[in-house]
């Protein structure tokens, strides 16, 4: 990009704002949007599908649902 040190100063900064969880949260979105792509859908469709992902509450299912999974693990 046209500045690396303000992206590495950004990148810090949003460390130290968003937990680990938020690293597991990107993987399983980068997941489902593969999943999204491959299916036949209107643009329309995937563009809904695909927003639905970066929604809050989105996040806050797959918390619950992360957590679900380890306590049944136990």
């Amino acid at each position: 990009g046209n500045s690396p040190a303000i992206a590495a100063r950004l990148r810090q900064e949003l460390e130290k704002q968003f937990g680990p969880e938020w690293a597991d949260f990107l993987e399983h979105v980068g997941d489902m949007r593969r999943e999204i792509l491959k299916q036949d859908l209107t643009p329309e469709s995937r563009r809904e599908r695909l927003m639905q992902l970066a929604d809050v509450e989105e996040f806050g299912r797959f918390l619950r649902n992360r957590e679900q999974m380890r306590t049944n693990k136990r």
